[in-house]
């Protein structure tokens, strides 16, 4: 397997009880699968003390680049600046709260030696909760029926060329900004590997992202934006492949 060099992008907001595990665990585990790497952390206007204690790790480790949002921009803004902001040759995201462990990222990185991204798929649909599970599912049901992407997970942990991640034109601001990355990629072309990822439930802090306001525009840009794409992309683009591996 290719040792590739690897930027891992986070955001956070008032996480400032997972900080240091998030930090240590991650660069402990990067450093067993690649030589270059770098995390970046966004600090979505956090009110705690997650800003200041991502910017001590970063003094003392220049793999550590924080970007630091004035106020609370959510998921849909973060994507796009962190992804701007990576650097090296493959990039990827985790949460904060490590929902999807690194201690096996061999086990995903291989795959890109034959496919152009790997998408990580939880098999039992795991989730924080009962009504975030619920959302997750109707939503990614909607996102195949609108969007024509045969995809069984459009979440969690995705793994992106940078170069080709930082081509696109980021249109959406919510929840969908990440499989909005998926599916323009599908129809560039892209060869897409599906690969099982467990959850973990989170231990400390609390969940973001079932506020009922947030949860809420993100089913309207579901519906608004993967139609968009699925008929703009329509005849002129070839269709990539989605291959379901182990």
């Amino acid at each position: 397997m290719k040792r590739y060099s690897l930027s891992l992008l986070a955001w956070a907001y008032n996480e400032e009880i997972n900080v240091e595990d998030f930090i240590t665990k991650s660069i402990r585990d990067l450093e067993r699968v690649s030589d270059d790497f770098e995390l970046i952390l966004v600090d979505d206007g956090s009110t705690d003390a997650t800003g200041s204690l991502i910017e001590k790790y970063a003094r003392k480790d220049g793999r550590i680049k924080l970007i630091k949002h004035s106020y609370n921009m959510n998921v849909g803004k973060c994507i796009p600046h962190a992804v701007k902001a990576a650097t090296k040759e493959i990039l990827f995201w985790n949460t904060f709260d490590n929902s999807y462990d690194t201690a096996d990222l061999e086990r995903y990185l291989k795959w890109l030696d034959h496919y152009d991204i790997v998408q990580c798929v939880r098999p039992h649909g795991g989730s924080d909760n009962l009504i975030k599970h619920i959302i997750s599912r109707v939503n990614y049901f909607i996102l195949r029926l609108a969007s024509g992407v045969p995809m069984s997970d459009f979440q969690n942990r995705t793994f992106h060329r940078t170069r080709r991640a930082q081509k696109i034109v980021f249109e959406s601001n919510s929840a969908i900004t990440n499989p909005e990355m998926l599916i323009k990629c599908y129809y560039e072309g892209a060869a897409i590997a599906e690969v099982p990822l467990e959850f973990t439930r989170r231990e400390k802090g609390e969940a973001k992202g079932t506020k009922l306001p947030f949860l809420l525009r993100s089913i309207g840009q579901v519906l608004r934006w993967a139609l968009l794409w699925r008929f703009r992309a329509f005849p002129w683009t070839k269709a990539g492949t989605v291959t379901s591996v182990e």
